[in-house]
């Protein structure tokens, strides 16, 4: 009875089910039996938690960034500037610092780091979403220092001096201070000692997330985890179930580690999203030039999905539904120049 309940075997694999980077991936011929068939290849993208995807949105958010006076201060002077001026790429930095270490700032938060008044100015963002997994270990190393009689007030220190009081304290408590560190630009990230953390953190089993009492049953997984976490990065084995017991952000980005690796130097040089994008050798709207469309090669007839490719079965067989009568189409009448379908949301605007 009490396997029956409490016991559940663990779910197959789903990594062949995550999405390959739109920018980075290619498509090939495979043989199958006796057809040659195309598939799309290339790195998979990475999961929104990774510290590659978390700077990486930050910065293509406060490239998106303006503030705009509420009156005219200077006769003359265009917002434009004023944009310019205030958002330059120190300001910028800073406020990446803030928001790689904090998580989410308001907009009265942005504010007040930059000098503003609220009174003057306005903003185009009311919050801006930070770097969520450093916001989930700054919170345990906060509780950590403070457990440990080094306490410290963040709310009246800017990130930049709360990094460097933590590397200062956490060798005294044996922990490792390179777990601060981390470089998007390098070509050896994934060796840095921040990513090989998150990485061990993230792809630990749900399972190996649990308190003191169920160790006993669990055992191995959570054991092992904690004891990784000790010996590798110096926590103390007391405070090992924190990081052991971390949430962090679920789902998956877009695209791939390497796609963004590309981009995001051109995102801190103060470049908005489609620019960068140019820049890395991306067309980021993947579209194509009507010279282009006309030299596409077009198959004869549309091909059926096959079975179990989507993970939505109705959506497979609406889909399915669809190709058979474009094939009775090209049957009955032959190619057409252009195929138009109205979808019934369509349809009830003309009803």
């Amino acid at each position: 009875r009490d396997i029956i309940i409490f016991y559940q075997r663990k779910l197959k694999s789903q990594k062949g089910l995550i999405s390959i980077c739109e920018f980075e991936q290619k498509t090939i011929e495979v043989t199958i039996g006796d057809k040659i068939k195309k598939k799309i290849v290339g790195p998979r993208v990475v999961p929104k938690s990774s510290p590659v995807f978390q700077e990486y949105k930050i910065w293509q958010v406060l490239n998106n960034l303006s503030f705009t006076p509420k009156k005219e201060i200077t006769p003359g002077l265009l917002n434009q500037e004023y944009h310019e001026e205030i958002l330059s790429l120190e300001s910028k930095n800073i406020l990446f610092e803030e928001l790689n270490l904090r998580g989410n700032l308001k907009a009265s938060s942005v504010f007040k780091l930059l000098k503003l008044n609220t009174k003057d100015w306005k903003c185009n963002f009311e919050a801006i979403e930070g770097n969520n997994t450093n916001q989930a270990i700054y919170n345990i190393l906060q509780v950590i220092s403070e457990e440990e009689g080094h306490g410290f007030d963040w709310n009246k220190k800017d990130a930049h001096t709360i990094k460097d009081e933590l590397k200062a304290t956490l060798p005294e408590l044996g922990i490792h201070s390179n777990i601060l560190d981390f470089d998007i630009n390098d070509d050896n990230f994934e060796q840095q000692p921040s990513y090989q953390l998150w990485h061990l953190l993230y792809s630990a089993e749900d399972d190996s997330k649990i308190n003191k009492e169920d160790e006993a049953i669990y055992g191995k997984t959570a054991v092992n985890l904690k004891k990784k976490l000790h010996l590798k990065y110096g926590i103390p084995i007391k405070y090992t179930s924190l990081f052991a017991n971390i949430n962090l952000q679920p789902d998956y980005g877009s695209l791939s580690a390497k796609a963004i690796r590309k981009i995001t130097p051109h995102l801190q040089d103060g470049n908005e999203y489609s620019k960068a994008c140019a820049l890395a050798g991306y067309n980021h709207s993947n579209s194509i030039t009507k010279e282009e469309n006309l030299k596409r090669e077009l198959k004869d007839k549309l091909e059926l999905l096959s079975k179990n490719s989507l993970r939505n079965p109705v959506v497979e067989k609406i889909l399915n539904q669809l190709v058979n009568v474009v094939n009775q189409i090209i049957d009955s009448y032959g190619k057409p120049d252009e195929i138009r379908i109205e979808l019934a949301r369509e349809l009830k605007k003309v009803s």
